[in-house]
């Protein structure tokens, strides 16, 4: 039998892994973060 964290953590991942959300322009939360990361190293780079 899974615990409550278990399954908040399993709804968690789903939520921000897998699930397109339309206020991102049907993009994954973790996707639109890692681009994030990575267009702010990329502008910290360049100053």
């Amino acid at each position: 039998m899974c615990s409550a964290q278990e399954d908040a953590n399993d709804y968690s991942a789903f939520y921000n892994q897998k699930h397109f959300h339309q206020t991102l322009d049907y993009k994954k939360p973790m996707d639109v973060y890692k681009k994030s990361i990575l267009l702010n190293k990329a502008s910290v780079k360049a100053a």
